[in-house]
């Protein structure tokens, strides 16, 4: 099995950690840009099929990406995903948290998605949550939806982490 992993946050690390004990992983390519990161994870580990990079033209390889999680911030993911989908064919995506920023990116994704027939999921364990099962039924027959924000405390929601729980479902 053939993985790339962008992102070595909090979540990124998580999934580092379970590829790492894992000895069906024939290449796990891992893309951070934080040096420290990257040497602070060398330093622990010593599978010979964990390679690192800095960005995704570095990597030289030409076989099919079985997994590609992008555990990275929703600014830079649709960049990242088109780096990926123009220089792999992917089986499979998992985008992590708040998927994109606007709508425009997300509709570009779902497209290539279609196209080159990639399996892409969304890891949004909210969906599960009680609340939005029910927002998502009685928001799901209606063909237009308003939206009404309010500024709280001083803090504005952010609109793709509900367009990310609305796509979720």
């Amino acid at each position: 099995m053939n993985i790339i992993l962008v992102g070595l946050g909090n979540i990124g690390f998580r999934h580092f950690q379970s590829f790492s004990k894992n000895r069906s992983i024939k290449n796990l390519f891992v893309i951070e840009k934080d040096k420290i990161k990257i040497n602070n994870i060398k330093n622990k580990q010593n599978n010979k099929n964990t390679f690192f990079y800095k960005k995704v033209r570095d990597i030289k390889f030409n076989s099919r990406i079985d997994l590609v999680i992008l555990a990275t911030n929703s600014d830079v993911r649709f960049k990242l995903f088109n780096s990926l989908v123009n220089k792999f064919t992917i089986n499979y995506i998992i985008f992590e948290k708040v998927v994109f920023q606007s709508i425009d990116h997300l509709k570009k994704t779902r497209a290539i998605i279609n196209k080159k027939k990639i399996k892409a999921y969304i890891n949004c364990s909210m969906r599960s949550w009680k609340f939005f099962i029910n927002l998502k039924k009685k928001i799901n027959n209606k063909k237009k939806l308003a939206l009404v924000f309010q500024e709280i405390d001083g803090v504005w929601p952010l609109i793709t982490f509900i367009i990310s729980i609305y796509l979720c479902f």
